[in-house]
């Protein structure tokens, strides 16, 4: 590992720290490959009694489990291969945090229609990103479940 591959806190205090973001990004991927797989398994092996063939009736007809699970299944997949390039991903978070360094001039107060570099700048700077991706994680655990909830109302 080379000196400017090694990144700790110490350089982006209490705004981002990579190994905490990417060990709360690895625990998610692995939670959520796990939780796929559960409800695939389920799709495939149990026929329910109020749902044939897993669809859902609805007012304007049926609609399909497995549309659900494909959602969360591309969800999966687009946080698993973050987990798994990490190290690319953290690296492009710091390298726009010293963007918005260099570009910030503190004191303004811009705005989306102003001057949108410096707003961009200023987000980047001001918002706490270890809770922005923590936060990301736990909510995304409820959109990885609609469709074992949605199996849950089919039994």
């Amino acid at each position: 590992m080379e000196a400017h591959d090694k990144i700790t806190q110490v350089e982006y205090p209490g705004q981002f720290d990579p190994e905490f973001c990417g060990r709360v990004t690895r625990i998610a991927a692995i939670c959520f490959v796990l939780i796929v797989l559960l409800e695939a398994i389920l799709f495939l092996t149990v026929q329910p009694d109020q749902c044939p063939g897993w669809q859902i009736p609805t007012k304007n007809g049926s609609m399909s489990v497995w549309g659900f699970w494909a959602l969360s299944a591309f969800w999966t997949l687009n946080i698993a291969y973050n987990a798994i390039r990490w190290r690319r991903a953290s690296r492009k978070i710091l390298d726009q945090i010293e963007w918005a360094r260099k570009v910030y001039v503190p004191g303004t107060n811009p705005n989306m229609f102003t001057n949108r570099a410096q707003f961009k700048a200023m987000c980047t700077l001001k918002n706490n990103l270890n809770m922005i991706i923590a936060a990301v994680c736990l909510g995304s655990v409820l959109f990885v479940c609609i469709p074992l909830l949605a199996a849950i109302d089919c039994m």
